[in-house]
């Protein structure tokens, strides 16, 4: 489904990222420092399975990437 997806989403630069069921703690890493660079907020579309195991996988992302960005700006501020 990605490549499908990035054909509408390339013209406005708007990158897609692609997972098959629950995220590892490499590609939430690589999506925190994605979205850590920006300076504002960042809107996410996820798309999946509207179902007990889709919501909890959405919301695990959610807050492994938030904690992990906050941990990213906590060290960058110390070392500073």
């Amino acid at each position: 489904m990605k490549p499908q997806i990035e054909t509408i989403t390339r013209d406005y630069g708007v990158p897609v990222n692609g997972s098959g069921g629950f995220d590892s703690l490499t590609a939430k890493y690589r999506l925190a420092s994605q979205l850590g660079r920006n300076a504002g907020l960042t809107n996410v579309l996820h798309i999946g399975d509207h179902d007990p195991s889709g919501e909890h996988l959405f919301l695990s992302l959610a807050d492994d990437v938030n904690a992990l960005i906050r941990r990213s700006r906590r060290l960058a501020e110390a070392a500073g």
